[in-house]
């Protein structure tokens, strides 16, 4: 993901955290292709593949809410890989 890009994600998970409910769109089509990606990867299993990536993405969101601020989902998004079983 590039900086511009990330920077977008960040202004709309600020909207999101903030009770915009139209701002979900965006960060659902920008984050759901690297965690339902990286699902299916670890997993190996499609049945099961929506449901882990859906809770991964709501508690990336959450995460952003606890501590939201741009340095902490550009961690959350370098180190996915990393977090995503603890996450599930």
């Amino acid at each position: 993901m590039n900086n511009e890009r990330r920077s977008q994600l960040t202004q709309h998970l600020i909207r999101l955290a903030d009770g915009d409910r139209s701002a979900f769109d965006f960060v659902f089509e920008t984050a759901w292709p690297l965690v339902h990606g990286l699902a299916v990867k670890m997993l190996g299993n499609r049945t099961d593949t929506e449901d882990v990536a859906q809770q991964a993405l709501m508690n990336l969101v959450n995460l952003y809410i606890l501590f939201g601020d741009e340095s902490s989902i550009r961690t959350v998004f370098d180190n996915l890989k990393t977090i995503t079983p603890f996450m599930i």
